[in-house]
């Protein structure tokens, strides 16, 4: 079993001969899937502490940062209702009416969101205008691969998705 180590293994190379060698490599795999495990043991109770500390710190800032965030949300609407009243004073009104101060640090923006109401409005422009969309359409690969699993057994086909699977080796937990 000398040949088999960690540089012939990354090279891909096909060493497995016979039932004995295949027997041979199971071993080291389990020996190593216990070594994992030695790893973890030793290292997640570790991370574990180190988690709850942060999830504790997380806890507390958001705690200080949604009140701040709430009052500081008040007075950016009142700041908007104020220049809006100003605004709205000066385009009914021929004369000028006073203009808004000038405040050192502060300014004023819009913010444009888009939500999606009607999908299927939404994919028939898209696919009508392909070359404008293309490089803007995400798709989810978790979820297609979900999807795959679900059909893997079905025969079933959809027009530009194919599907692939990839064979794995896994370890069953045993008595030792």
């Amino acid at each position: 079993m000398e040949k088999y180590n960690v540089q012939t293994l990354r090279e891909g190379v096909s060493l497995i001969t016979c039932d004995l060698e295949y027997e041979g490599i199971a071993e080291i795999l389990r020996n190593l899937t216990r070594l994992r495990q030695e790893v973890r043991d030793t290292f997640d109770p570790v991370i574990k502490q180190a988690h709850e500390a942060h999830r504790a710190s997380l806890r507390a800032k958001k705690k200080h940062d949604s009140e701040l965030t709430e009052i500081m949300d008040l007075c950016k609407d009142r700041m908007i209702q104020y220049r809006d009243s100003i605004k709205e004073g000066q385009e009914e009104s021929l004369s000028v009416a006073h203009t808004l101060p000038e405040v050192t640090g502060i300014s004023y923006r819009t913010v444009y969101t888009t939500s999606v109401d009607d999908r299927k409005a939404f994919v028939q422009h898209v696919l009508e205008n392909w070359d404008e969309w293309n490089e803007v359409i995400q798709l989810k690969s978790g979820v297609l691969n979900r999807y795959a699993r679900t059909m893997r057994n079905c025969g079933t086909t959809i027009p530009g998705l194919s599907i692939q699977d990839k064979k794995s080796v896994a370890l069953r937990k045993g008595k030792e």
